[in-house]
């Protein structure tokens, strides 16, 4: 584009060179006393890249020292960018910042506001944000680890050499994960046979600022070097770029334009005023978010887009954003997306599925409610990536969502509740094995088995299976060992229950209680010594054989089982701390031959056809307890005992 002559106060320009004792320029004709040199401008289009994320257009200014009329590049004494942004009528103008107090080591200010006058060049009175973004003060060391496991996405039939890179941003010397940048795959050969290589890399459009290639190879010859020859992997580590200090709050188009070409914030980055009049939320530079990602209590937000991301250091909030509907964190580099902390996804009701959050690897905690429209369909990815959370797993009040979407999730630290999930026929979704809290599954309306976590092996807390309208049996938990509490309550159409062969230890509990098909207690016969014992509400219950090699129990309490008429499948027992047998309508027989000692209190009440010679009898043999914890009454008196 030709050179424009920008308007500008000649006697301002040239002052400095006015003989001494000239002290005001109004009468003096410059032009008599020196040649003045010509101020010229150039305007050229600026490709997407580091200066202009998307584009825009580049403005150069210097004086026409060789008089030619044509601003050459050595003549440019100031560079500016306006940058496009994804809203048209929003520019940015970045503008470089030298080593100064605010930035030592210099850096960039981007200025933004709306185009009001359309010439598409931002003016002064057009300025409403000012972003200032530091050059980092010094260089950071690239790290590596190499590990062996799976690389899910990964065309290796079986464990891999992975080689984690990434900046040394604490300056710890250890690799966190919130600092990784890249990981690469080897599939074949034993890890001892990876060589790694670090080459420096000058500015390129895969790092505009420079950085590190990282290349590991299969050393087939045994030479120390990765040949091109050898099978092999490489990805950039790239320096830092431009980088915010402090936490940004964004509520226009014109707040996010101010952050385009911005690799880096050292606080959070929150999009949450109920104001707020953001369509699209789209950062292409943003690698790391050292404090929280929020987006929350938006009505107008579409699509959020953070295609570099790498990492956040707190939590990711995507929360009560009416018209969300495309996410998209991290997924052209198809790396995993570090979280420190939590995964909060909850009441967006437009988001239909999780494919924007693959890459995401929270470390804690993983909640998502309350989103009508999400649905996850087999073979979809879901968050491949999360093998195990320190915190909780809540899946909750989303009335489309079939399946959960964590399919590598083997281990979380505290509860998973599953609850109010309408359309869930099965838990299918994760590969869970141990839960460090409880396991709630409850109030799915069409939860018809416990298929799915056929690999759950252990349950600190509860194991609660409640309120879910038409599950019919408790199939599906055959490597489940040990669980702190059994408690099944209040399925109205169950009729089967236990099938959990490898069952041997339950710390606590075990309840079954208002379960008003229930008929059989089945595949519970590892199960020989528990502290609790209460079966009661269960109006059809008529066999209780899967407890059939129980030997001591602390409590047991066997009360309003309509159906029952024996407690024969009991015949194990030998030892009890505690025996209350009330209100079984259809009692006949208490049958518990092995019995030797209730030592601490014995209630058989109102069994209405139990014949009450026999419960004398029968307390006369077993009890040893206090006279005062005995309490016999309402049983059938007229009964004859053989």
């Amino acid at each position: 584009m030709s050179a424009r002559r920008p308007r500008a106060p000649i006697c301002g320009l040239w002052l400095a060179l006015l003989l001494p004792w000239v002290t005001a320029c109004d009468d003096i004709d410059l032009g008599k006393l020196v040649l003045p040199l010509s101020p010229l401008m150039r305007m050229e289009p600026e490709p997407a890249g580091s200066h202009c994320p998307l584009g825009g257009t580049v403005v150069r200014v210097g004086l026409d020292l060789d008089g030619d009329e044509v601003l050459s590049d050595a003549e440019v004494t100031e560079t500016r960018y306006t940058c496009l942004t994804p809203t048209p009528e929003v520019l940015v103008r970045v503008e470089t910042v030298p080593p100064s107090e605010r930035c030592a080591k210099g850096g960039q200010v981007s200025r933004a506001g709306r185009d009001l006058n359309g010439d598409g060049v931002l003016d002064d009175a057009e300025i409403s944000r000012e972003v200032y973004t530091c050059a980092p003060e010094g260089s950071r060391t690239v790290l590596t680890r190499v590990r062996e496991g799976l690389a899910p996405g990964a065309p290796c039939s079986q464990s891999a050499t992975l080689v984690d890179a990434g900046l040394d941003l604490d300056e710890d010397g250890q690799l966190s994960d919130f600092e990784l940048r890249t990981t690469l795959v080897v599939c074949f050969g034993p890890m001892s046979h990876v060589v790694l290589e670090l080459h420096p890399e000058g500015t390129a459009r895969a790092c505009p600022a420079g950085g590190t290639r990282v290349i590991a190879a299969l050393d087939l010859n045994g030479n120390g070097r990765a040949d091109l020859i050898e099978p092999q992997a490489y990805d950039f580590v790239c320096d830092e770029h431009h980088t915010f200090d402090g936490s940004y709050y964004a509520h226009d188009a014109v707040d996010l334009a101010a952050l385009q070409g911005v690799s880096r914030i050292r606080g959070s980055l929150v999009v949450e005023h109920p104001r707020a009049s953001l369509v699209e939320l789209s950062l292409p530079a943003l690698e790391g978010i050292d404090g929280d990602l929020s987006v929350r209590n938006s009505t107008t937000l579409e699509r959020v887009d953070l295609p570099r991301l790498r990492g956040v250091g707190g939590d990711v909030n995507i929360e009560v954003n009416g018209v969300l509907t495309q996410v998209a964190l991290g997924l052209p580099q198809r790396l995993p997306v570090f979280v420190g902390g939590s995964l909060n996804l909850n009441n967006n009701a437009a988001l239909p599925d999780l494919e924007g959050f693959t890459y995401l690897v929270p470390r804690k905690s993983v909640v998502v409610s309350n989103n009508r429209a999400l649905t996850h369909a087999e073979g979809r990815s879901g968050l491949m990536h999360v093998e195990q959370l320190a915190g909780q797993l809540s899946v909750h009040s989303n009335p489309l969502l079939e399946r959960l979407p964590l399919p590598n999730l083997a281990r979380v630290g505290s509860n998973v509740t599953l609850e109010y999930n309408a359309a869930m026929r099965r838990p299918v979704g994760t590969r869970l094995a141990n839960v460090g809290g409880s396991l709630l599954i409850q109030r799915n309306g069409s939860l018809e088995s416990l298929g799915g976590l056929d690999e759950l092996a252990n349950v600190d807390g509860e194991l609660v299976i409640h309120s879910n309208d038409v599950l019919p049996h408790t199939m599906g938990l055959k490597a489940l060992r040990r669980v702190g509490t059994l408690r099944v309550t209040s399925n109205p159409l169950l009729t089967d229950l236990g099938d959990m062969d490898a069952l041997q230890v339950v710390d606590r509990a075990v309840i079954f209680e208002d379960n008003p098909a229930l008929r059989t207690l089945r595949g519970l016969r590892r199960l020989t010594d528990l502290d609790t014992l209460s079966i009661g509400a269960n109006p059809m219950l008529v066999s209780l054989s899967g407890l059939s090699n129980l030997v001591r129990t602390g409590t047991l309490t066997v009360s309003s089982n309509d159906s029952l008429a024996a407690l024969s499948d009991l015949a194990a027992l030998r030892e009890l701390g505690s025996l209350s047998v009330e209100r079984n309508a259809n009692l006949l027989r208490l049958e518990l031959p092995a019995l030797v000692t209730v030592n601490k209190d014995l209630s058989i009440r109102a069994n209405a056809r139990l014949p009450a010679c026999q419960v004398r009898t029968f307390a006369e043999h077993v009890f040893t307890g206090p006279p005062d914890g005995l309490f016999l009454e309402g049983n059938d008196d007229t009964a004859p005992c053989p």
